[in-house]
């Protein structure tokens, strides 16, 4: 038979099992938010980085139209510089760099709520379940 003393043990021993299992959850759920945003950040460090390369390169493919515009130009090569093939090609060249510079910095990046108000340990979402009210 089991004395008052061991069965009140056992009870500690699950009541400290229940306890460790809910704080395990906080932690996993707390890890994953973590890595989440780590993540969302190394992304948004990729794309920063990204916008400071090309816009390295505009500025370099400008400083080498004006080279060639002012050698064209002392030269007395051309009258128009603006005909010149590799002014052409330059131009363009910035032109592509530009809208790529444009699609880079339009892309923002939208964080999503993590955190205990997010979710509950072990469940999904309301609207996941069906629970959630559908409204026109």
């Amino acid at each position: 038979m089991d004395s008052p003393e061991n069965v009140q043990r056992e009870q500690i021993k699950k009541e400290v099992r229940s306890d460790i299992e809910k704080g395990l959850a906080v932690i996993k759920r707390g890890v994953f938010a973590f890595q989440k945003i780590a993540e969302e950040l190394a992304e948004e460090g990729k794309r920063q980085y990204k916008i400071v390369a090309t816009r390295s390169k505009i500025q370099g493919a400008k400083r080498d139209l004006g080279v060639r515009v002012y050698t064209l130009i002392s030269a007395a090569e051309t009258t128009n510089p603006a005909l010149d093939e590799e002014v052409k090609g330059t131009v363009a060249r910035i032109k592509g760099l530009e809208e790529e510079l444009a699609k880079l910095e339009s892309k923002v990046a939208s964080p999503q709520p993590v955190g205990p108000a997010s979710e509950s340990v072990g469940e999904e979402p309301a609207k996941a379940q069906g629970k959630a009210e559908d409204k026109p």
